[in-house]
């Protein structure tokens, strides 16, 4: 019998109904519609994230945010949120991981951040031809993959993300780390893959529907076995983050297992390595072409 490696319920009614949310559901909902604020299932809590962070906990009776604000503690209950006190807690959410990105810390959850207005399933400018981002920082059996997305064919498509100088990523011989982490991650996908399919298509968009009235995504038919990793670096000209292209050169004689050495030339000395061939020729983020680079891995993966 397959393990229970992932669990996604809530006990508690619609959010509109909410004791501390309640004020402000009506602006909840238009911020997710405007991919500003991105709403994810946990074990009887659903958290609200925004601007690379986890701006809101919420549980059935009680609600909770990770950013201090002119009138609540970091970690403390929330009182009934006021429009104004949900507008403070975002804006701080956002100084806080805009001040870490400058450190070169929370990298990767920025990142994800820039994806939620084109590929959120229920931001409204989601393109119909991309792939649709469901959850964020999955965790499961100790181990958090970044991004997990629905493809048109119904597969659940795990992705992990990075920055270009973030030294895991990098190897002067040996295996970097983030080899064996996305090792780990497709382990665990192999040995939990019916039960991971059956909460995304039996729990996640049910209670969603239920807590939030959000459309429901179609149900998953099976899960991707292989995870992706999509390298973003800054660019110097813009000041913006943009994804690897041309300047990263495959090396296809170089493969280890399910992972491709890429070259970084003069972009940065030693080696970068993928989870297959997932870079992103446009560049750009309002160009990232997701469903054309998830063909591209499957037409390699054979």
């Amino acid at each position: 019998m397959e393990k229970t490696i992932i669990e996604r319920y809530w006990n508690g009614g619609c959010l509109k109904d909410h004791e501390k949310i309640r004020p402000v559901y009506d602006r909840i909902k238009s911020d997710i519609a405007e991919g500003l604020v991105f709403p994810a299932l946990r074990e009887n809590e659903i958290h609200l994230y925004h601007e690379g962070g986890r701006a809101f906990q919420i549980k059935p009776k009680s609600a909770y945010t990770a950013h201090k604000s002119k009138s609540v503690a970091r970690k403390a209950s929330l009182p009934e949120l006021t429009p104004e006190l949900y507008a403070d807690i975002k804006n701080r959410c956002k100084e806080h991981n805009c001040g870490r990105r400058k450190t070169g810390e929370r990298q990767e959850g920025w990142i994800v951040a820039r994806l939620f207005r084109r590929f959120s399933y229920w931001s409204r400018y989601a393109e119909r031809q991309q792939p649709k981002l469901i959850d964020v920082e999955v965790n499961f059996r100790g181990k958090k993959i970044d991004l997990l997305f629905l493809e048109d064919d119904g597969r659940l498509r795990f992705v992990e993300v990075k920055r270009q100088y973030d030294p895991r990523i990098r190897s002067s011989g040996s295996d970097p780390e983030v080899v064996c982490q996305i090792r780990g991650y497709q382990d665990v996908l192999k040995d939990g893959r019916n039960h991971i399919t059956h909460v995304y298509a039996a729990d996640v968009p049910k209670v969603l529907a239920k807590a939030l009235e959000l459309e429901p995504f179609s149900e998953p038919t099976g899960v991707c076995p292989r995870v992706p990793i999509l390298v973003c670096r800054k660019d110097a000209k813009e000041g913006r983050d943009t994804w690897l292209r041309d300047e990263l050169r495959t090396c296809q004689n170089d493969e280890i297992g399910d992972h491709l050495v890429v070259d970084g030339g003069s972009v940065e000395t030693g080696s970068y390595w993928a989870g297959h061939p997932s870079w992103c020729p446009d560049g750009r983020w309002e160009r990232l072409n997701l469903r054309e680079v998830f063909r591209k891995i499957d037409e390699r993966s054979g």
